[in-house]
């Protein structure tokens, strides 16, 4: 007979070793919805992180473990309501983490003498004028001031030629 989630918790509270291992058991569906629906979502197959589904579920199911103890059927919730934040949570830190870690080796690996890195582009730049990343990087649509001085002296030689004309 199947025990249900709140009967479960309430024995691996005391120490039931088993409990908690059904209670893992039970809900082994859910963890890996929200695994397979968080790798889809973030599209984790593509993203060099090197983290798969099986990895999700494991640190979900870690995320059900830390959610027992804590656990207070007297407040009449369901534990499934009470973990699903714990499960998402601890997958979320699980890709948090291997994003960081993506970082750093993205830093340190010297690729053809290139080293890639990271930068915030609201982070201000050292030097007197106090300049934002974002305001220091050079609009691709703007004019080359040599080509704004060449337009100007253009536009001021036809000028000159216009003024010398006749009417007729």
């Amino acid at each position: 007979m199947k025990q249900t989630n709140e009967r479960l918790c309430a024995l691996a509270q005391k120490g039931d070793a088993a409990a908690l291992d059904s209670l893992i058991e039970n809900n082994k569906s859910f963890i890996g919805k929200v695994a397979n629906d968080l790798f889809r979502s973030m599209n984790l197959a593509q993203s060099g992180l090197n983290l798969d589904t099986d990895d999700l579920k494991q640190a979900g199911n870690l995320g059900l473990w830390k959610a027992v103890p804590k656990f207070d059927a007297a407040r009449g919730m369901k534990f499934l309501t009470y973990a699903a934040p714990a499960i998402r949570n601890a997958m979320m830190d699980m890709v948090r983490d291997a994003f960081a870690t993506f970082e750093q080796r993205m830093v340190t690996e010297d690729k053809d003498g290139v080293c890639y890195q990271r930068v915030s582009l609201d982070d201000v730049l050292p030097g007197e004028e106090q300049l934002r990343r974002i305001e220091a990087i050079a609009d691709p649509y703007a004019m080359q001031p040599q080509s704004i001085m060449e337009e100007q002296e253009s536009r001021r030689e036809l000028y000159d030629g216009l003024k010398r004309l006749t009417q007729r």
